[in-house]
């Protein structure tokens, strides 16, 4: 989910999903599901705590504000969930989706959101995908790009039983990412500038592909137009034939998709960061950057190894 917890009115079955599978924070052991990083005590909530650790968590608050938590974050609706626990996060996802594909009725409307937890870190996979790659010298490079091999091999098994659950013929499957690689987890990309965190290109621009076998007009074809993440709440709503909401920013680029046409923007806003004063803006082919470009402000061809004590901070 990845998209706050403040309260349970900000989780997923409260906020127009028929059902969720998955965890809510990030950076999750993808075998444990436990919390792989400590998150602040000031972003925690009842959703994690139980009446004991709260006790303590309390205790503790009076001597430090930066206390941390840790435990495991897996659900199914709002319940916790152990069935699947031990099982490889990529995997434990794509068997939940084929579980909805089977069950689900050709004949009434289908979204499904397969937010896949993996190539995030920990990097972690199950050793027969990462030694696809033993040519490659870098332990975490392998290790990610076994990552995302099994999330290629899921994407195929979750084609395949759609096309079996005869759900193909007015389908539209997207894939797209959030954001660029990170180069000290075994992320890379060249020949874009910067990573994960930063608004350089490499930490912005993403790869993206659209298929269907029936509702696109101009297939097989590459774009480099300008869409923002944003963009495809108003474009699948165009799609579903609904009436477009007013008073957002995201527009819709059903056209450019389906037709090839130009992109119906012409400027972008990254990001605005009123904590850290960074923010950059584009308009055409022109995009400024403001304040301090932060770590990851260099390119990182593949075979460079990575040292945060090297980088800027």
């Amino acid at each position: 989910w990845h998209l706050g917890f403040c309260n349970e009115k900000y989780t997923p079955t409260r906020r127009g999903f028929d059902s969720f599978y998955g965890i809510l924070s990030g950076s999750n052991d993808h075998y444990t599901h436990e919390l792989g990083s400590p998150v602040p005590v000031s972003f925690s909530n009842k959703l994690f705590l139980n009446s004991s650790l709260k006790g303590s968590l309390k205790s503790s608050l009076k001597v430090s504000v930066q206390t941390y938590f840790q435990g495991v974050d897996f659900r199914f609706n709002e319940t916790s969930w152990k069935d699947d626990l031990r099982m490889y996060s990529t995997h434990a996802y794509t068997k939940r989706g084929l579980d909805i594909i089977r069950r689900h009725d050709p004949s009434t409307p289908l979204f499904m959101y397969m937010s896949y937890q993996a190539p995030h870190m920990p990097i972690d996979v199950p050793k027969r995908y990462a030694d696809k790659f033993r040519h490659v010298e870098m332990q975490e490079r392998r290790k990610y790009l076994g990552m995302v091999s099994a999330i290629d091999e899921s994407v195929g098994t979750i084609t395949r039983a759609l096309r079996t659950s005869k759900l193909m013929n007015n389908l539209l499957l997207i894939f797209t990412s959030d954001n660029g690689g990170n180069p000290y987890y075994g992320g890379n990309n060249w020949p874009l500038r910067g990573a994960k965190t930063s608004n350089w290109e490499g930490g912005t621009r993403v790869p993206t592909f659209v298929y269907s076998e029936t509702l696109l007009q101009r297939k097989k074809t590459t774009t480099n137009e300008m869409m923002h993440m944003i963009d495809w709440m108003p474009t699948l709503l165009e799609v579903a034939g609904r009436k477009p909401v007013y008073g957002i920013d995201g527009r819709s680029q059903w056209r450019m998709i389906s037709r090839g046409t130009l992109s119906s923007r012409e400027e972008l806003v990254y990001n605005i960061e009123s904590n850290s004063g960074k923010g950059a803006i584009r308009v055409g082919d022109y995009k400024l950057l403001i304040g301090k470009p932060g770590m990851q402000n260099d390119w990182y061809p593949p075979s460079r190894r990575y040292s945060r004590a090297q980088d800027e901070v």
